[in-house]
């Protein structure tokens, strides 16, 4: 009668274990960044452009008005000039969609597409680089999804600029 009792008692004590160490409160105060970056887009409407490689944006469908500076993954601003960057993003009424990819200080890092779920869509870290305001960041780009698509934009643009001198 005890083998049958201790049997039929095994699984109680092992959902018993597994439930208290999978809900037991943890306060540990680290805040763990996922294994992989969430390349799940939301809207965002552009405020300000800060340089040609950074933007500040603020959630497009929340009432809840966060404000969050994005630097465009792969890229590194070669001029002051912010004309292109805002005519791109006129073109689609200031909403972009942002895969963010991390976090470095207070700046958040990530893809920025403009005319999101349109046949025009088009990621802004390539088209800054093809109007030449900035070029693949060497030390950054290799960690963008899209990194085929920004070589891509530089070799494009020194062709072009090949052809024109």
């Amino acid at each position: 009668m005890n083998k049958k009792l201790a049997i039929g008692l095994l699984p109680v004590v092992a959902i018993a274990l597994v439930g208290f160490f999978a809900f037991r409160p943890n306060n540990t105060g680290i805040i763990q960044a996922p294994a992989e970056a969430n390349l799940n887009t939301d809207e965002w409407l552009v405020k300000d452009i800060t340089s040609n490689d950074t933007l500040v944006v603020e959630r497009g469908r929340e009432q809840r008005r966060e404000q969050r500076g994005v630097k465009l993954c792969g890229i590194q601003s070669v001029t002051e000039s912010t004309e292109a960057i805002e005519q791109f993003l006129a073109a689609s009424n200031n909403r972009v969609e942002i895969a963010f990819l991390g976090q470095a200080d207070e700046t958040w890092i990530g893809e920025v597409w403009v005319n999101a779920a349109t046949e025009q869509e088009e990621i802004l870290n390539g088209l800054v680089i093809l109007e030449g305001l900035a070029v693949v960041d060497e030390d950054e780009w290799m960690s963008c999804p899209n990194q085929p698509a920004l070589a891509d934009a530089q070799d494009i643009f020194l062709e072009r600029r090949k052809t024109a001198n």
